[in-house]
């Protein structure tokens, strides 16, 4: 098998799959108060890190592939803003049923502003006005779309530097990572939150995940080294981390453990590679998951219908039924018009 086909038939679906639930379940957990213990272990397994790190191999890879960057911009449009489009209109619809957004918060300058922001590229604005609702951001995990869609903007850029220069891939690292570092010591709130929701620090994890598609050799150590092994010494890395106070787990995990966190994902991302296509049939719905689970949650907690139990099975229960509609009826459409485009 060669290794374009090698890069095609693998498992990143189905890991993006578990990521996506893996931030709806924590969510879910934390907004609705129920089973601190289980926040901490889902922690270990971070979604957004994972997330950052495969759209970095795979988006990397289409670049490379695409050959003109009209071809790659469409691409990644038909990927992101169909789904998002119908996701804002929906999060509004909820709320409106809730009676939060009457008209005179709908016939405002800062909603309209709002909805600007959700579709564009700064989904991470979140006027005052909508504090009082839910969980005080009508949909908090649009911030790492930001972050992509800046990746996405980023990466002609980062391909024309690195592939011509090899050196240039340690440097980003190396001010990524410290970048990363850096980011508990920004000053003034206000710059700090800015600085959280850009790029800059999480670039670091996307260039790891660009720079995996130039190391063959590595690739190959990686996909013959122990399974149980890479498991074991991620755990242990992560056990040391919370017993010496080393840094945190979660989207702040440090270098070294996403280092170790990224080995394991890309061992179990060609384990089996045909795994994720026998379970998923080429259907990806963690898209959906991820985009429509904090609508839906911000829209129970409002109503106040439910337990905390029943919350979280509520909320995840429906959050997949609208995700397999959104993959159904919006997205799947929506890719099938890359080859007209």
């Amino acid at each position: 098998m060669n290794d374009a086909m090698k890069i095609r038939v693998n498992n990143f679906d189905l890991i993006r799959l578990l990521a996506a639930l893996q931030v709806a379940v924590k969510h879910c957990l934390v907004h609705f108060e129920v089973g601190t213990n289980y926040i901490d272990f889902l922690s270990i397994f971070p979604g957004v890190p994972i997330f950052f790190f495969i759209s970095g191999f795979l988006i990397f890879t289409s670049y490379k592939r695409s050959k003109l960057l009209y071809n790659f911009a469409v691409n990644r449009v038909l990927r992101i803003f169909p789904a998002l489009i119908i996701c804002c209109f929906v999060s509004i619809g909820l709320a409106a049923s809730t009676g939060f957004l009457t008209t005179e918060i709908i016939f405002n300058q800062k909603f309209f502003i709002w909805v600007l922001a959700q579709l564009s590229i700064v989904q991470f604005y979140n006027p005052d006005f909508l504090r009082q609702y839910g969980v005080g951001v009508m949909n908090g995990s649009l911030w790492t779309i930001s972050v992509e869609l800046q990746f996405y903007i980023i990466t002609p850029v980062l391909a024309f530097l690195v592939l011509k220069k090899k050196w240039v891939w340690a440097a980003l690292l190396v001010t990524g990572v410290a970048a990363n570092l850096a980011m508990p010591f920004v000053p003034g709130e206000f710059f700090a939150k800015l600085y959280s929701v850009s790029s800059i620090p999480w670039i670091y994890m996307f260039i790891g995940g660009a720079l995996f598609t130039e190391l063959p050799k590595l690739q190959e150590k990686i996909l013959n080294a122990n399974l149980w092994l890479l498991l074991f010494l991620y755990l242990l890395s992560c056990f040391c981390t919370v017993r010496f106070g080393l840094g945190s787990l979660g989207n702040d995990i440090g270098p070294v453990n996403y280092l170790l966190l990224v080995l394991l994902i890309f061992k179990l991302a060609f384990s089996q590679p045909g795994l994720s296509e026998k379970i998923l049939r080429k259907n990806d719905i963690s898209y959906g998951i991820y985009i429509f689970h904090m609508p839906i949650l911000n829209w129970v907690m409002y109503k106040h219908a439910y337990s905390n139990q029943a919350s979280v099975a509520f909320v995840l229960l429906l959050t997949i039924c609208v995700a397999i509609l959104s993959w159904f009826l919006i997205e799947k459409p929506a890719l099938s018009l890359k080859e007209k485009l």
